[in-house]
């Protein structure tokens, strides 16, 4: 390739040459003035073609737990372009799977002054905010990529935007955000639960029990919808439901934390409580 570039640009820099000793300007002049403007631009195309191949196969590696040639290919690319906010979010990723949270932090803010309109960036940026428990952080960034129109993941974005708002106990927030998640992609699974166990915070124990039911002919059993469909049927007094529900649990998810917070909800308890069905409201949460 780089024989091929100097033979151009040796065939760019003779050419003029050669038209300086003529009387008047070959014909064909205005093409060799359209490939020396274009010789820069397919150049810079082949760099950015070259870039985004790394960092494919940067995240196939990653996929496949392959550390070493991940870095390799996402180092590679950031070498081709420094400037590249696709390559430093691809560093930040590789730097989550090796746990480095300080570091991945920085790839992060990078990506974002390189190009603060890189959604994918912030969001992956507000996952790490959320995990280290830096809720409102975490909202500051989400609602700015959630409503970016141009992202083509907004309805993951106001899934973790709800997620969030729920840890800093904002349910009217978490629900609207989780509802815009939905309108969105009316084929999630994840926000169903989500409301399911918004709504059972707030003791609308029918809705939540309707969005828990529709999460269940989405998805399978997790440990999660587990926990919350025991204090959602424990609540409406469904009292086979919550046997069913428990069973699977101990069964399955002994070494879930789910299932840790479930013995200590055991031991302190009230006695279940009926509910009443057309109100949605019950005593117990």
């Amino acid at each position: 390739m780089k024989t091929i570039m100097r033979v151009l640009l040796a065939l760019l820099v003779v050419g003029p040459l050669l038209a300086a000793c003529s009387s008047s300007p070959p014909t064909d002049a205005p093409q060799r003035k359209e490939q020396r403007e274009l010789a820069p631009v397919d150049e810079k195309a082949q760099r950015d073609k070259a870039v985004a191949t790394r960092i494919g196969a940067g995240m196939e590696s990653l996929k496949a737990n392959d550390a070493e040639r991940a870095r390799r290919h996402i180092s590679r690319a950031l070498e081709l372009n420094p400037s590249s906010a696709e390559a430093n979010n691809a560093m930040a990723l590789y730097y989550r799977f090796e746990g480095d949270e300080k570091r991945e932090e920085e790839q992060y803010r990078k990506a974002l002054r390189l190009d603060s309109k890189f959604s994918q960036a912030r969001n992956n940026y507000a996952v790490l905010l959320y995990r280290q428990g830096r809720y409102e952080k975490a909202i500051e960034q989400l609602k700015t990529a959630a409503e970016d129109t141009n992202y083509d993941q907004r309805p993951m974005a106001f899934l973790n935007l709800g997620r969030s708002y729920a840890k800093i106990a904002d349910y009217d927030k978490a629900a609207a955000a989780l509802q815009r998640s939905l309108r969105l992609d009316s084929q999630q699974a994840e926000p169903l639960l989500e409301l399911a166990d918004v709504y059972r915070i707030q003791g609308n124990y029918a809705d939540a029990h309707s969005y828990l039911n529709a999460y269940l002919s989405r998805a399978r059993q997790s440990p999660r919808s587990l926990w919350v469909g025991i204090r959602i049927e424990q609540a409406l007094g469904n009292m086979n439901n919550v046997s069913s529900y428990e069973l699977q649990l101990d069964g399955m998810f002994k070494t879930s934390p789910e299932y840790t917070e479930w013995q200590a909800w055991k031991k302190s308890s009230p006695v279940p409580a009926q509910a009443d069905m057309k109100s949605g409201k019950g005593v117990s949460k």
